[in-house]
C-alpha cells in the first residue's frame, strides 16, 4: 500500500513537470506578441511624426494650405517682413490675384513674355504699398519676381529692351524658403488679405485688347483730378517707381487751402524729416527736400 503510495506520487510529479514545460512555450509566444506588437507602435508613430514634418519647410515651420489668408500672410512677410506698410497707410489690403500666363508688360503686348502658371499677385488696395508677384514651387520655397511697379520708362517700349527686361524679371525670381514668421505676425498681416482664394486676372492675359501707353503727371494733364484716391499714384507715376516704404514713412496726404495735396516723408531710421511732395490741383507734382528747397 505504502508503494502504491510513492509511485502515484511520482507519476504525479512527473505530469506536473511535463504541464510546465509544455506551458512555457505559450508563454514565451505571447511575450513575444507582445513585444512585436509594441515595435509595430513605435514604428507606426515615427511615420507619423514623419508625416507631419513634410508639412514643413526646412526652418522647421508650419506652412498653410494655399486656399487660406494664413498662407498669403507667411508668403508676404517671407518677402517684405516690414509691419509698418499697415501702421504709415490708411485702409491697406492685399488681394491674391491668379496671374498665370499674363504679360509681364502689358504695355508692349507683342514684346513681352508671360507669368509662369501659378503665378500669384498678391495686389494692394493702396498703389504705394507694392505689390508681391510669387510662384509657389511645392517644395517649401517660392520664386519672387521683381517686376517694376509701372512702365513708364520709355525702354519697354522699344521692343529689344521689353523683351530683354521681360525674359530677365523670369530668369532671375528668387527662390527663397517660405520663412519661419512667428504667429502674432501671420495672424496680424492675414487680416488684411481680402479673400482665401486667389481672383482670376481681369486682364485675361491682355491678349486681344488695345493697350495705350500710360501718362504721366505733368500740368498739361488739364482733365487731371487730384484727390485723396490717386495723390500716391500720381507721385509714383512722377518717381516712375514705388515709394520706398521700407526706408521712408509717408504721411498721410493732406488737402491744402490752396487745393494742392501735400505730405510729408519721414527717415525710419533718424526719424527726421527727409523731404515732403506738393501735388497742385492740376496735377503737377513737385518734391522738396528736407529743407524745403524743390529738387
Amino acid at each position: 500500500m505504502k508503494k502504491q503510495s510513492i509511485l502515484i506520487g511520482v507519476v504525479a510529479s512527473t505530469l506536473l513537470l511535463t504541464g510546465c514545460n509544455l506551458l512555457a512555450p505559450n508563454n514565451q509566444n505571447n511575450n513575444q506578441s507582445t513585444n512585436h506588437t509594441k515595435n509595430q507602435n513605435t514604428h507606426q508613430d515615427g511615420q507619423s511624426n514623419q508625416n507631419h514634418q513634410q508639412n514643413t519647410n526646412d526652418q522647421g515651420s508650419y506652412i498653410y494650405d494655399k486656399n487660406t489668408r494664413e498662407y498669403y500672410a507667411q508668403i508676404w512677410l517671407t518677402d517684405r517682413d516690414n509691419l509698418s506698410v499697415f501702421t504709415s497707410m490708411n485702409d491697406v489690403s492685399y488681394t491674391p490675384i491668379d496671374a498665370s500666363g499674363t504679360l509681364v508688360n502689358p504695355y508692349n503686348p507683342d514684346a513681352t513674355v508671360n507669368y509662369p502658371d501659378g503665378t500669384i499677385v498678391l495686389s494692394p488696395s493702396v498703389t504705394a504699398a507694392g505689390s508681391v508677384t510669387f510662384r509657389d514651387n511645392n517644395d517649401g520655397t517660392v520664386t519672387f519676381f521683381d517686376a517694376p511697379g509701372h512702365f513708364h520708362d520709355d525702354g519697354w517700349f522699344e521692343d529689344d529692351f521689353s523683351l530683354r527686361e521681360s525674359q530677365k524679371i523670369i530668369d532671375q525670381g528668387r527662390t527663397v524658403t517660405i520663412k519661419n514668421s512667428a504667429q502674432s505676425d501671420i495672424n496680424y498681416v492675414a487680416q488684411y488679405i481680402t479673400h482665401s482664394t486667389p481672383e482670376p486676372s481681369a486682364a485675361e492675359a491682355f491678349e486681344g485688347f488695345d493697350v495705350e501707353r500710360p501718362s504721366s503727371s505733368s500740368s498739361d494733364d488739364s482733365d487731371t483730378s487730384v484727390t485723396r484716391d490717386n495723390v500716391i499714384d500720381l507721385v509714383e507715376d512722377y518717381e516712375g517707381e514705388y515709394l520706398d516704404t521700407d526706408t521712408y514713412t509717408f504721411k498721410e496726404p493732406e488737402q491744402q487751402s490752396d487745393g494742392s495735396w501735400g505730405f510729408s516723408i519721414i527717415d525710419k531710421a533718424t526719424g527726421e524729416l527727409a523731404g515732403s511732395y506738393i501735388i497742385d490741383p492740376d496735377g503737377t507734382v513737385t518734391k522738396y527736400d528736407e529743407n524745403g528747397d524743390p529738387e
